[in-house]
């Protein structure tokens, strides 16, 4: 999202535990051009101050379980295999970080190619892109 929606949004990444950026998905990034390198790992907490117009979760598991955020987000649920925890030979956890960063990238450009279509034409719908991706499941309250 940072990468090719720098002008439309303004992304900001956070886990429910946060861990080191895995090495491997920063060499699957550069096989892009994208640079993560600098990237750090940032508990959720500190993210629930704000008001967020869209909020991506991306877990492992068919139920993620988050907190309730502030405002009224479009929330989208995304899950998708953590190569992190696999246990494999190297070159096919390589690859297994690809097939999710390319399941990621597909999706975030589908949503910036949605967005930019529907800003050109000032039409722009209440939860844009909940329909394609499907609505969250139910989440609790963090308090």
């Amino acid at each position: 999202m940072r990468h090719y929606g720098k002008r439309l949004f303004t992304p900001h990444s956070a886990g429910v535990t946060p861990q080191p950026v895995h090495p491997l998905a920063i060499a699957a990034m550069n096989e892009l051009g994208i640079d993560i390198t600098n990237q750090q790992s940032k508990s959720l907490d500190t993210m629930l101050a704000c008001e967020y117009d869209y909020v991506i979760i991306i877990c492992n598991q068919s139920h993620c379980r988050y907190p309730t955020f502030p405002g009224s987000p479009v929330l989208l649920e995304w899950t998708l295999a953590d190569p992190s925890e696999s246990v494999v030979p190297v070159e096919e956890l390589l690859n297994q970080f690809r097939a999710t960063r390319d399941e990621i990238h597909h999706r975030i450009r589908s949503i910036l190619f949605g967005y930019r279509s529907a800003e050109q034409t000032n039409s722009l719908p209440e939860k844009p892109f909940a329909r394609q991706y499907g609505e969250p499941e139910p989440y609790y309250n963090a308090s």
